[in-house]
Order: C-alpha cells, then sequence, then structure tokens
C-alpha cells in the first residue's frame, strides 16, 4: 500500500465512487491505449459528443462529477462492466458510499454491485431475493446459487424464529388451559358437596368426569 492510499490512524483512506470513476477511466484508458482526443472520439462515434476533452478532463481531474448515463458510455468505450468503474480495483482505499457506510474491500463493493452480496448494512433477504428474481431463478447464473444458498439460510432463520414463537404460544395457552380445567374441577366438586354428596362421593364424580373427557379427547 502506498503512502497515498493511507488513512488517518494508518487505516485505508476512503474514497467516493465519482473519484474511483474518474481514476478507473484514466488508468484504463491509458491501459487501453487511447489518447484523450481518440477517447473523446470514440465517444462521439457512439453517440456521445458531449463529452469533448474538456469535459474528460474535468471528471478525471475530479473537478466534475460524473453521471451514471456518462458511467455507462465509459464503460462502452472502454470495454469493461460498469461495476468494474464504480468498484475500486484494489485495497488501497475504501469505497465511502456515506460518511457512515465504508466497504472493506474491492471484492466486496464489487459483488455488492452485481447482485452477490449484501453489505452488513442492508437486509440480507430483500437483497438477495430480487438479484435471484433479476437472475430469472435460473440455477445456471454465476450468482444463482449464492443467492438461492442465501435466501435459503435467511427463510430457514425467520422458519425457525415462527416456531419458536409458536411453541411459546402453545406452552402459554397449555398453561392457562391447566389453570382453568384445574379450577373448573375445584368448582364441580365444591358444587357436589353443596349438593349433598360426601367429599370422598365428590372426588369419585370428579374422577368420572376426568375419564370421560379423556375418552372424549383420545
Amino acid at each position: 500500500m502506498t503512502s497515498e492510499g493511507i488513512g488517518q490512524n494508518g487505516h485505508p483512506a476512503r474514497i467516493r465512487a465519482s473519484a474511483v470513476v474518474a481514476a478507473q477511466v484514466k488508468s484504463l484508458r491509458k491501459r487501453r491505449g487511447m489518447s484523450a482526443t481518440v477517447f473523446t472520439s470514440r465517444c462521439a462515434e457512439l453517440g456521445a459528443p458531449a463529452m469533448t476533452l474538456n469535459v474528460l478532463a474535468n471528471i478525471e481531474t475530479g473537478r466534475r462529477g460524473v453521471s451514471v448515463d456518462e458511467l455507462l458510455v465509459f464503460a462502452l468505450v472502454l470495454d469493461v462492466a460498469p461495476a468494474h468503474l464504480l468498484a475500486p480495483p484494489d485495497d488501497a482505499r475504501h469505497l465511502a458510499i456515506t460518511d457512515d457506510v465504508t466497504v472493506p474491500d474491492a471484492r466486496t463493493a464489487e459483488q455488492w454491485m452485481v447482485g452477490r452480496q449484501p453489505l452488513p448494512q442492508s437486509h440480507a433477504g430483500r437483497y438477495l431475493g430480487y438479484a435471484l428474481e433479476r437472475s430469472g431463478g435460473d440455477s445456471s447464473s454465476e450468482a444463482a446459487p449464492e443467492s438461492k444458498a442465501a435466501v435459503h439460510a435467511a427463510a430457514m432463520r425467520r422458519a425457525r424464529r415462527r416456531t419458536a414463537e409458536i411453541d411459546a404460544d402453545t406452552d402459554r395457552l397449555a398453561a392457562t388451559m391447566r389453570t382453568q380445567a384445574s379450577a373448573f374441577f375445584d368448582n364441580l366438586q365444591q358444587m357436589a358437596v353443596i349438593g349433598g354428596a360426601t367429599p370422598e362421593h365428590a372426588r369419585k364424580i370428579i374422577e368420572v368426569v376426568k375419564e370421560e373427557l379423556g375418552e372424549a379427547d383420545a
């Protein structure tokens, strides 16, 4: 890691997406052997004449931001995926999405951009579910197996939570029913005694009722 890639406290410096695009365009343009004139001429050939030498210079030097439309034109001219212009090429600097959210490494940034890996701040189930939906649910796609596994794992976690909630509700209901049944039989026994039965006779009546209820449940 070079010194320009080191931020405060020795941590990698943060870089915004617009700065990543500017650096990537300049780097890849030179790697392709394209001068600024050739690059802008190619943009014009593809229907983007507004990308002049002056505009390109302002973008590459960071004096001007990049629109989404321009990002797609650059990707087309440079023969790369748009995500490869947005994601840092290495871990020297971390992509800053906001002042509070930074992607920890270049691979994670790229995987997030192409629908293969949610960020910790994302809702994994929604993210991967939509990624799978966009892939058509085709298991032959590269992202689908990862997405399916993650969606399945998220679904299993939700199912386990729901099962635990149902078990807890069942336990509470059973406890309530036991309490109510006990009170019912106590009241029944008291009524039998009031009606003239001896305590022993009342207990036998309760036993008969319990047996009848048990047979009915069976």
